[in-house]
């Protein structure tokens, strides 16, 4: 089905009206809901990787949990290493941390 030319040019002043506008959260929420209506396959991929995000982070937590469940110890000597090691500079950022907190106060 083709368009008249003034049918064309009736669909070109209300795309241009549109663009002029700005957006507004509620223009979102209702483009969103247009768009599930009209694309349910790109909801239901929307979906599928969010379900793919969120098992891949439960993954890693648990992982990082494990680890840290397993070697407490070996990472409590590392970072207390690690604060050794650091020791005068950690002390004097927090001197000037608590100074700079005074003097906005």
């Amino acid at each position: 089905m083709a368009f008249t030319e003034k049918e064309l040019e009736e669909l070109r002043r209300f795309d241009a009206l549109i663009d002029a506008s700005p957006m507004t959260y509620k223009d979102y929420i209702i483009s969103d809901f247009i768009e599930d209506i009209l694309f349910p396959e790109l909801e239901k991929q929307r979906a599928e990787a969010h379900r793919r995000y969120q098992r891949r982070k439960d993954q890693a937590k648990a992982y990082a949990q494990a680890y840290q469940a397993a070697h407490r110890e070996e990472v409590a000597a590392r970072k207390k290493a690690w604060y050794q090691a650091n020791r005068e500079r950690i002390l004097a950022s927090q001197k000037e941390r608590r100074k700079a907190r005074r003097e906005t106060a």
